[in-house]
């Protein structure tokens, strides 16, 4: 091995430790919990629906039977993420599922950080400046914040724009397959990547054109960065299709006002994180001025990369000065509908405004999340700068504060840990027994067809964070998008104590930990109710009286975490 690729297997491996160090506890709860969040329990789910469609001919990977049945849903708008769910369908039977999803979180954060490195190291050809660009984005408050979404942190991005750029100045086809699998595989973490990845790559070629103008023709480049994204189009195009009628689907109206939601307030570039563990009491008492959602409101760079990134505009070199106007745009792009700051509305609408009107690019509903092809831009910038000074700081202590103090800081920054971890109160031992614990309590020996699993989340667009049942279908579901009558399909629930005998349900699943957390549900009992529902006619009552005592269902199993409701 010769010593360059003796560097980049060291920084390789320091990136993996690295990863277990902003990830901990992760490394200790490895099969028995996962990141926060209800979104790794779905992301759970997605292994195992890939597997078992993949493996029953009678099924379709992209539409599922088994949530909103006896409807039915299309997985073209959510978050399935083929590629990881393909990975979990070969690692679940070695690592189970908590080990797999924890197993592929950390490969995308060393992915993530080692990809951004290769792309930095050939575009500066400077090693500490490299790293420092591989921690801005592999270790960012962004990749933390979205630890529980294998599909929002996936570290396919930077290896997918490295090979497309390589591909184009090179012309080696071995990079050009390199480019199309990379692009394929970010692309089918999420249809994000589409827009990112091509947003980064065409818009490279318009601002700066790599600032490689002497190595090739610019028809050339065209062309071969076209074929790359061309075949990768073309091989996903059904699903694309499927994908984009969907999103369109949805309306353009509805998407800019989920937008609203999900945008990143500017004051918090800077700011540390609240969640960080020394540095978060200065800005906890802030923690309210977020806006709309926390995960995609926290959006903290660290002052070192930021004021890199800042330094880099004062650099002539070319590829340089591309890459902060490429940053630039995608920070504008991630402010969302409306401009805040500290959760003030400033008179100015936001591009996403706009942009979203574009066909197809609804997509994207959540502009938050240009947060992560911003902090690439924003770590290659740094590293332009870096790789600019002097031949000085090359060695001696100079090349030890590029090398390590810098990078150091950067990870102190923008620390989260301790990752808090979910498991049990998600992972009840209950949920592997239900069709034993059906039959014993009805004596059936046929399994049950259709649960329900409660609390509901009816509102449009919101799913629930319980998602573990597998093999029995479910009246309700757990998906980024539900049907599109989802809402009154579910609300008919809240208002007929009749429906659930009419659905055929077998079993209702009562966790306390999630009623708690939907604070307020109750259910109306129609005016005109009859029967045992009768005296309750016109009221409100709490779920469990509505289970127990207006719906009279048996209880088959109850402990503090669950109860299992049989008719």
């Amino acid at each position: 091995m010769n010593p360059g690729n003796r560097s980049h297997l060291g920084v390789l491996l320091s990136f993996a430790a690295i990863s277990i160090v902003v990830t901990w506890p992760l490394v200790l709860n490895f099969n028995t919990g996962v990141p926060f969040g209800g979104d790794a329990f779905q992301f759970i789910w997605n292994g195992w629906w890939f597997s078992k469609a993949v493996s029953d001919p009678e099924l379709v990977v992209w539409w599922t039977p088994f949530q909103y049945s006896l409807v039915g849903s299309s997985l073209a708008l959510h978050d399935l993420s083929p590629v990881n769910a393909f990975f979990q369908m070969l690692l679940i039977p070695i690592f189970g599922d908590f080990g797999t999803f924890n197993f592929l979180t950390l490969f995308h954060y060393v992915l993530g950080a080692w990809g951004a490195y290769i792309l930095a190291f050939y575009l500066t050809g400077n090693r500490a400046a490299s790293v420092t660009c591989g921690v801005i984005y592999g270790f960012s408050v962004h990749h933390a914040m979205h630890m529980p979404q294998l599909s929002t942190c996936s570290g396919w991005l930077p290896l997918s724009i490295y090979y497309c750029l390589k591909f184009a100045r090179d012309a080696g086809w071995r990079d050009g397959l390199f480019g199309i699998l990379t692009t394929l595989a970010a692309i089918l973490s999420s249809w994000y990547y589409l827009v990112f990845s091509g947003l980064i790559v065409f818009g490279m070629l318009i601002i700066g054109q790599f600032g490689l103008k002497e190595h090739l023709g610019g028809v050339k480049r065209w062309s071969r960065v076209i074929i790359i994204f061309a075949v990768s189009v073309l091989a996903i195009s059904p699903l694309l299709i499927n994908a984009w009628f969907a999103a369109e689907g949805q309306g353009i109206g509805e998407v800019v006002e989920l937008g609203k939601l999900f945008y990143f307030d500017p004051a918090w570039t800077i700011l540390p994180p609240p969640n960080h563990p020394v540095l978060g009491a200065l800005t906890k008492p802030l923690e309210g001025t977020i806006p709309g959602n926390f995960t995609e409101g926290i959006t903290s760079m660290g002052f070192v990369a930021v004021v890199l990134g800042l330094l880099s505009w004062f650099r002539k070199d070319a590829t340089t000065r591309a890459w902060c106007w490429m940053g630039l745009i995608l920070f504008l792009l991630a402010l969302g509908a409306t401009i805040t700051v500290f959760s003030v509305p400033l008179p100015i609408p936001g591009p996403f405004a706009l942009w979203s009107k574009i066909p197809g690019l609804s997509m994207v509903r959540i502009p938050a999340r240009f947060i992560g092809p911003f902090t690439l831009a924003l770590g290659i910038c740094a590293a332009g700068w870096i790789s600019g000074l002097s031949p000085a700081w090359r060695e001696g202590w100079r090349r030890t504060v590029l090398l390590w103090i810098i990078p150091i800081v950067i990870v102190f920054e923008t620390l989260v840990i301790p990752i808090p971890i979910s498991g049990q109160q998600y992972n009840h031992p209950a949920l592997e027994r239900l069709t034993e614990i059906y039959t014993d309590y009805t004596g059936n020996a046929e399994p049950p067809t259709l649960i329900v699993n409660f609390p509901l989340l009816p509102k449009k667009r919101q799913f629930l964070y319980q998602q573990t049942i597998h093999e029995l279908p479910t009246l309700d579901g757990a998906l980024s998008y539900e049907p599109p009558d989802a809402t009154g399909y579910l609300a008919r629930f809240n208002w007929n104590p009749e429906y659930l005998r009419e659905m055929g349900v077998d079993i209702l699943l009562y966790q306390h930990w999630a009623a708690k957390s939907s604070l307020g549900e109750t259910f109306h009992v129609p005016a005109d109710a009859s029967g045992n529902a009768a005296q309750w006619a016109d009221q409100n009552v709490e779920p469990l009286v509505f289970f127990r005592d207006v719906m009279q269902y048996g209880i088959a199993y109850e402990d503090e975490e669950l109860i299992v409701f049989v008719p």
